[in-house]
């Protein structure tokens, strides 16, 4: 799992590096922001579903096989389903992408790794 998730973000890194490297006009704007189109909305969303599918199946299997300590179990499953809602800002700032929403995709990015950030605390 661990060569799946980095081969994943290797290949969504570079397609992000390729799409702004030919655009060079965006990194002398005052807010400098790469329009990544449409291929790159499409390539984030599917991995991104994707990743946090396994990333709330695997655990919560895991934590469902568990028989000891029910409150426990419980509150782990919660914790680890939590992934569901980093899903849903990744397929809004998808949908951001997609429509070409300019910098609400941007700001839409920020929400997005900020739920990811507070969620890992």
């Amino acid at each position: 799992m661990v060569v799946a998730f980095l081969i994943i973000w290797a290949i969504l890194d570079a397609q992000v590096w390729w799409t702004c490297e030919r655009q060079p006009g965006w990194k002398d704007r005052e807010i400098a922001q790469c329009m990544l189109g449409k291929d790159v909305a499409i390539a984030q969303l599917i991995t991104d579903c994707v990743a946090d599918l396994i990333l709330i199946i695997a655990p919560v299997y895991l934590l469902s096989t568990l028989r000891t300590m029910r409150s426990l179990r419980i509150r782990l499953m919660v914790v680890f389903s939590s992934t569901i809602f980093t899903t849903i800002f990744s397929l809004v700032h998808a949908y951001a992408i997609l429509k070409d929403l300019g910098f609400m995709e941007f700001m839409f990015a920020v929400v997005e790794v900020r739920r990811t950030d507070s969620s890992t605390d």
